[in-house]
């Protein structure tokens, strides 16, 4: 019983937390972007962790395991909103990658700032040895996450 109340607690404040960042994001970036969809969302989010070589249409379609045409659609209107780009293939000069836009980059860049402020400032008082403690716990929670993801 008790081990089932703190995991309960650990719930509540991991979505308390979560929902305090999510507000203060929203507080914080007014975005120039249009309406964009949670697919959109997540095609751009596959493409931006694919790095700066990109992705072709189909590995990115089987990421996000989706068809290859619904996939063109989501990146032709990403591309219209000046968020993704299509881009000659380095390696084979027959094949066009998807990559990131600037637009997109220079987001990233402004919400990186924004955490580490963030994060500077929520984190005063807590020491080193205890924030070491919570990274670990953490990188263990995602790659958990990552393995429970990847078996689906």
């Amino acid at each position: 019983m008790k081990k089932k109340k703190s995991i309960e607690q650990n719930v509540e404040v991991f979505f308390r937390v979560s929902g305090l960042l999510h507000r203060l994001v929203d507080r914080h970036f007014k975005y120039d972007v249009g309406k964009i969809t949670l697919q959109q969302v997540k095609v751009v989010e596959e493409v931006f962790y694919c790095g700066g070589d990109g992705i072709n249409l189909k590995d990115l379609a089987e990421r996000l395991d989706i068809s290859p045409s619904a996939a063109s659609q989501v990146v032709e209107s990403l591309v219209q909103e000046e968020l993704l780009l299509r881009m000659p293939s380095q390696t084979d000069r027959r094949a066009v990658v998807i990559t990131i836009s600037p637009k997109v980059a220079e987001l990233h860049r402004q919400h990186l700032q924004f955490f580490e402020e963030l994060l500077g400032r929520s984190l005063a008082g807590v020491s080193a040895h205890e924030i070491g403690v919570a990274l670990r716990v953490l990188n263990v929670l995602l790659s958990n996450l990552e393995k429970e993801t990847n078996q689906k």
